[in-house]
């Protein structure tokens, strides 16, 4: 099989953060994410908006400019940290992760109805679904493969060490009430750059559209809907957090209790977020009704 030019970058690139000190692959990430933050203007000005509305402060606040610029610094450490745990040493999880909150997913577990964590890009996630694994929950997560089989195995593989099952997204429909059918954890983000159809919930004091999904199979299955996020607490150090369940009290009106469910949930994940919101990836229009920046 002929290796496709990415393909053969990401597995030199690998091969060098492997081998470099982590304080030299760090601060590497740093100095990428700099740049990115000076010569990305349609990131730049979606993270901006999306840490503004967050913190309800202006795009233009100095506080506001500065955590957008750490966002990116911290997305280039979650691609060093891709490459340099793609075969991590069988203690990593036990030595470099503290875990808040996993009280709740074993309570709601005991239920036998099935968990659905939900999450905004808060962090790297997909360590967050392979230290589940580490620890024996079966759970799934729902990727968006890539057109490369090559680049996309490379990406993919390192996810499902410990027993993940990955599904994609184009065939979720047909396998996720299987996965809470089995009282197992269903993994995904709310905070979607493909979101077309949804209901409009307020974050922050903006009006955004989310997916309804989640909020649509917790009625359908009586799973139990919890907010989580995977921090970096250091370069090479992280906590897991897994906050309480979403509460809600169906009415039988499908469209109100949807909407009411969603918005629940993303105020939960917003309250999260905030606390660590240098560490939410948002490279997409997320916040639509915020006037844009002017570049400089």
């Amino acid at each position: 099989m002929k290796t496709k030019p990415l393909y053969g970058l990401a597995v030199g690139v690998s091969f060098i953060f492997r081998h470099l000190p982590a304080c030299v692959s760090y601060r590497i990430a740093d100095t990428v994410g700099e740049i990115l933050f000076l010569t990305w203007p349609r990131v730049r000005r979606n993270m901006v908006k999306a840490v503004a509305t967050l913190l309800n402060k202006n795009t233009n606040d100095p506080e506001v400019r500065k955590t957008s610029r750490r966002c990116l610094c911290n997305f280039a450490k979650y691609i060093v940290d891709m490459f340099r745990y793609a075969c991590p040493p069988r203690d990593f999880f036990e030595k470099n992760f503290k875990t808040t909150g996993f009280e709740h997913l074993d309570t709601a577990l005991a239920e036998g109805k099935g968990i659905i964590l939900v999450s905004f890009h808060l962090g790297n996630l997909d360590l967050g679904v392979r230290l589940l694994s580490s620890r024996g929950y079966a759970v799934s997560a729902i990727v968006d493969n890539l057109q490369s089989n090559q680049l996309d195995a490379f990406l993919q593989n390192p996810r499902k060490t410990g027993g993940a099952k990955l599904i994609n997204v184009k065939e979720a429909s047909a396998k996720l009430l299987e996965v809470l059918r089995r009282n197992e954890i269903l993994a995904l983000m709310i905070d979607s750059p493909n979101c077309r159809k949804g209901v409009k919930v307020k974050l922050g004091n903006k009006w955004v559209l989310f997916p309804t999904g989640a909020a649509t199979l917790a009625i359908r299955t009586g799973a139990y809907l919890l907010p989580c996020g995977m921090i970096r607490s250091s370069n090479t150090t992280f906590e897991a957090i897994i906050g309480k369940p979403i509460e809600y009290q169906p009415t039988g009106k499908l469209s109100e209790d949807v909407h009411a469910i969603t918005q629940k949930t993303v105020g939960a994940l917003e309250d999260m977020t905030r606390q660590f919101c240098d560490q939410w990836f948002v490279f997409h229009s997320l916040i639509k009704d915020e006037p844009q920046e002017t570049d400089t």
